[in-house]
């Protein structure tokens, strides 16, 4: 299986390369500190699997995820970070990723979720399940009866990872009437961050 790490730390890369050297089945052909060197890494090397950290300071995980979906026979993406928050996880899964696993992670469960992403599959660390299913199933929950069309749409954009001024120009608003909207999704959804907004739009089926 031919691997790139996707890491703005050289240390995390190394121990990830430290990890996987005495694994047979695995191969890291590359490193990136960036999405952008990704991107440019990827016109000439072929990969299976892209170990990707989600926060990383020039372009970040959610960015690169959508700019892979733009990109014919991008390799899967398996998120590898050490962030666990449940909205992030729905977040990134939206956005295209086939896995998502802790750092904290063991070798093992390492090895098994690269070969499950390489081999088309999904692969979930088992103790993020539980915090995603408790978010759909909170009775408590808001209910986006109250969302506009317009809002939809701008939920729409946001997952998939554009900001306030290229919302703006997709649906021909001002910044400031984005920003506005946004503010009263949020208020709709009982939600604070655009993350969590996204993660309860999944939750009411706003993307169905």
């Amino acid at each position: 299986m031919r691997v790139i790490i996707v890491d703005d730390h050289t240390l995390v890369r190394d121990g990830i390369k430290w990890m996987l050297i005495n694994e047979p089945t695995i191969q890291v052909v590359g490193e990136a500190s960036s999405g952008a060197e990704l991107m440019a890494m990827l016109d000439h090397l072929e990969a299976e699997v892209l170990l990707l950290d989600i926060r990383m300071a020039a372009m970040s995980g959610l960015e690169v995820l959508t700019a892979l979906k733009e990109r014919t026979g991008a390799p899967p993406a398996l998120v590898l970070s050490m962030y666990d928050d449940p909205a992030l996880v729905r977040q990134a899964i939206v956005l295209g990723a086939a896995g998502y696993i802790k750092k904290s992670a063991d070798r093992a469960e390492l090895i098994r979720a690269i070969h499950a992403v390489g081999g088309g599959a999904h692969y979930l660390q088992g103790e993020l399940t539980a915090p995603l299913i408790a978010r759909v199933d909170d009775p408590g929950a808001a209910t986006a009866g109250t969302l506009s069309p317009q809002d939809r749409e701008i939920l729409r954009l946001v997952a998939d990872g554009l900001g306030n001024r290229d919302i703006a120009r997709r649906i021909g608003h001002s910044e400031a009437a984005v920003r506005a909207a946004l503010q009263s999704i949020f208020k709709a959804l009982a939600v604070h961050s655009r993350q969590e907004a996204v993660a309860a739009a999944l939750r009411l089926g706003v993307f169905d």
